[in-house]
């Protein structure tokens, strides 16, 4: 039977990471691959990881935004699912002035913002 992909499951989003499902199911049993803004994902770095049937995209940079699409195929035809990804920055506001009453804060105390991820699924 034809490969279908189960459209119920969801993204989910944790601290640093996105994880895009891609469950797939048909007889014979599909192969699944990912595509970034139609380029094949290299699962061999640090940014891309498949954890069972779902796509991680970690450590979130607006170079990896754009649209993913998982493919499952097999000798019966072929599904496919896109995810439209965008990685923006999250900006903190300015350090407020200094007073006598509040002392400039150390460096140490300032934070550096971490990117948060914003998902549209397409």
């Amino acid at each position: 039977s034809r490969p279908v992909i189960n459209r119920s499951d969801l993204p989910q989003q944790d601290r640093f990471c996105i994880s895009l499902p891609c469950r797939a199911t048909g007889v014979p049993a599909p192969t699944t691959s990912w595509t970034r803004n139609g380029q094949l994902v290299i699962m061999d770095n640090q940014d891309y990881r498949l954890a069972g049937n779902s796509l991680r995209i970690c450590n979130g940079r607006p170079l990896l935004a754009g649209v993913y699409e998982c493919a499952a195929t097999n000798s019966a035809g072929r599904d496919s699912r896109s995810y439209q990804i965008a990685f923006n920055p999250v900006t903190t506001p300015p350090p407020a002035e200094p007073t006598e009453a509040s002392p400039e804060p150390d460096s140490k105390d300032r934070t550096i913002a971490l990117l948060r991820s914003q998902l549209n699924l397409a």
